[in-house]
């Protein structure tokens, strides 16, 4: 009887992570739990992963986020924050401070060595901009410009990097009259507000380049 060889499948590696024995069905799953804020504990049980996979994805798209500039530092922020008090005292400060010890207070495995990216992370979250649906789309969009979470930021169009933003962060803007069933003066005053978008958007896009340069510092003034 003649044995017939049987072809060995070749198992499809991740696109997300560099040379992951995980899937990316498996991965976005662990990167949905992330963006809901639940702690690696439980995205391990909810995943079927390690609590120790789990920790170190998170870390991964924490240091991605910081490193794009998405997840400003504590020192940009500061600066940004005190730029805004010229018209007079409004930001809450102990209001802020205790809301990123309270944060920080929710993690283990905070050294001196990535306490920056926690902080960056939970003033993110202070500035409440965006749904858990977007900060997915936000951290899927990094990930495929900038590659695989476990490498190097890869060059990467910022220009395009920027439209795409500002489209996620309009489409929440965009739909929020309708949800609410405001009257016509609500809905103008609404739209109004999100001129303040174009603030926004002018540090985010600094903060872009600024990554961009860090990470391709051979690339000159190419984008």
């Amino acid at each position: 009887m003649i044995k017939k060889k049987v072809a060995a499948v070749k198992k499809v590696r991740s696109i997300l992570m560099a040379s992951s024995k995980l899937s990316d069905r498996r991965i976005r799953s662990i990167i949905r739990c992330y963006v809901n804020r639940k702690l690696a504990l439980e995205a391990a049980r909810e995943c079927g992963v390690s609590y120790v996979t789990a920790h170190q994805i998170y870390g991964y798209i924490r240091r991605r986020m910081c490193e794009i500039g998405l997840y400003p530092s504590y020192e940009e922020f500061i600066r940004f924050a005190l730029e805004g008090e010229e018209e007079g005292p409004y930001f809450d400060w102990s209001g802020f401070e205790a809301y990123l010890e309270a944060g920080l207070g929710k993690h283990r495995g905070i050294s001196a060595g990535n306490r920056a990216d926690y902080l960056a992370e939970q003033i993110f979250y202070y500035e409440n901009r965006f749904t858990p649906g977007q900060h997915y789309q936000l951290v899927m969009l990094t990930i495929e410009m900038a590659g695989p979470l476990n490498r190097p930021v890869r060059e990467f169009d910022a220009d395009c990097y920027l439209q795409e933003l500002i489209r996620i962060e309009l489409s929440k803007v965009a739909d929020r009259p309708n949800k609410h069933r405001l009257t016509k003066d609500q809905a103008t005053r609404y739209r109004a507000m999100t001129s303040l978008l174009d603030v926004w958007m002018d540090k985010t896009e600094d903060l872009l380049r600024s990554a961009f340069m860090k990470s391709n510092p051979r690339k000159g003034n190419r984008r």
